[in-house]
């Protein structure tokens, strides 16, 4: 288990410096750069993970401002990840499902890739696992300790983002299924007390948002806005593909071909299994929510689903290693180690060398910003030059900038006293100059002359427009 871990922490160490990525930038830039008072207060976006970005404020004063520092409370969680998916499984189906669980979310790739950006999903997926953990010691003994710890721990995730809701309340529904049926009156009345303090938590700790902005600020955002009905529907199937597309994106065939049979034996073995019922209520949890919220999330807000996955995936093949190991002189504890050992350190290897992460557009990104926003600092003049550039581009140029002591992207030139106008072409996010120009119909391009390319970069063009 100790190796798992050491590979799951090598493996996400090899991904803490790649390019600053958009939203992360932004966490940085607008909000864990600001004094602590404006970090736990500014609800201006929705990209607030409060917690999470609490968390990247203390790690930026402490050890500076370096991508690997911003990313490091993501990666702290994404790595106890592993020992968290270990207890669960190991819990609910096993120590051999354990093991397998472990390698599974030591190695990969969309756990890697939120393990290794700096927001707080992986936060969320650890409050997922450890509320299954702590659920489950609820049921076996109905001690204060846990239902504090339960509280403690869903009010954190609630903190970290609000979408918590969906992870929060699957592993209610669980508990109420898991419960035996003789007690599940008395474990619907400790959850309800457990779940109003956890409310009571979170109201307190939102309490400086509350104050500056209003409750509805947590949920008035447009990105949370109920669609109409036929718009909702509309949307859905694009939702459904998009979620497997993201969460085993870089998941090798081999490995899937395992993964699909795994949590297919899991749901439908004789007997079934509490690994099983995790997943079976998440589904049914995540669906009526989902119908009630009528607004498809990022599919990033379901990465906590990925463990789930995982779960019943674990419980599945541990399943088939004792019924082979019956037909061997190989041990089940023994064709598990193995088998975990080998898919931690096989689907570790693929990922990186597969550059899976680095290929991920997730949460936006610009591969040459550091290259880029040096070039601003060195070539472009505050006083007479006006930069152009369209989301996600600003953020990571911004952060680059700013880390350099350079100026600032919006301290340059007003569009209507400008000189020259620079505009920055983002190819590898697949935009055009074109696209790129026609979105600011603030600026009168008329009076510029044609764009002349200053300097292109592997995955990003820099133009220039001069004042005729």
């Amino acid at each position: 288990m100790g190796f798992i871990v050491c590979i799951a922490a090598a493996v996400r160490v090899l991904h803490l410096g790649q390019p600053m990525r958009y939203d992360e930038a932004w966490t940085y830039t607008y909000y864990a750069s600001q004094p602590l008072p404006i970090a736990l207060s500014d609800y201006t976006f929705p990209n607030n993970h409060i917690f999470h970005r609490v968390l990247v404020w203390i790690a930026v004063r402490l050890f500076g401002n370096s991508p690997p520092v911003i990313r490091l409370p993501a990666f702290v969680a994404g790595v106890l990840m592993v020992p968290a998916a270990y207890l669960v499984a190991r819990r609910l189906a096993g120590k051999e499902a354990g093991l397998i669980a472990a390698a599974l979310t030591a190695a990969m790739p969309s756990l890697i890739l939120y393990s290794t950006n700096a927001r707080g999903y992986s936060l969320l997926g650890l409050c997922f696992l450890t509320l299954l953990l702590l659920g489950s010691a609820i049921n076996a003994a109905r001690r204060a300790s846990f239902c504090l710890a339960f509280s403690v721990v869903l009010a954190l995730g609630m903190f970290t983002v609000p979408v918590t809701l969906y992870a929060g309340g699957a592993v209610v529904v669980w508990l109420l299924l898991d419960a035996p049926r003789g007690a599940r009156r008395k474990i619907a009345g400790t959850l309800a007390a457990a779940v109003g303090v956890a409310a009571l938590f979170t109201l307190i700790a939102y309490g400086p948002v509350i104050v500056r902005f209003g409750i509805g600020a947590l949920y008035g955002n447009r990105f949370v806005t109920a669609l109409t009905w036929p718009d909702f529907i509309q949307a859905l199937p694009a939702f459904a593909y998009a979620l497997p597309s993201m969460w085993f994106d870089g998941v090798p065939t081999w490995l899937a071909a395992a993964i699909i049979p795994g949590i297919a034996i899991s749901l439908t073995k004789s007997g079934g299994g509490r690994a099983a019922g995790v997943v079976i209520a998440t589904v049914i949890w995540c669906g009526l929510l989902l119908v009630a919220m009528r607004r498809p999330p990022f599919p990033r807000v379901w990465l906590f689903m990925v463990p789930v996955a995982i779960l019943a995936a674990s419980d599945g093949l541990a399943w088939l290693a004792a019924r082979a190991s019956r037909l061997s002189l190989i041990p089940p504890g023994s064709a598990a180690t193995v088998g975990a050992l080998l898919i931690a350190g096989a689907l570790s290897v693929h990922t990186v060398g597969a550059r899976v992460v680095f290929k991920s557009g997730e949460t936006g990104t610009l591969a040459d910003g550091e290259a880029v926003a040096r070039f601003l600092r060195e070539h472009a003049h505050p006083s007479s030059d006006h930069v152009v550039v369209m989301a996600p581009t600003g953020p990571p140029i911004d952060y680059y900038l700013a880390t350099a002591g350079g100026v600032r992207l919006s301290e340059y030139a007003r569009p209507s006293s400008a000189a020259r106008v620079i505009v920055i072409v983002n190819e590898g996010n697949g935009q055009a100059l074109d696209v790129v120009m026609g979105r600011r119909r603030d600026i009168q391009w008329s009076r510029f002359s044609a764009p002349r390319l200053l300097q292109q970069f592997p995955r990003a063009s820099v133009y220039e427009v001069r004042a005729e």
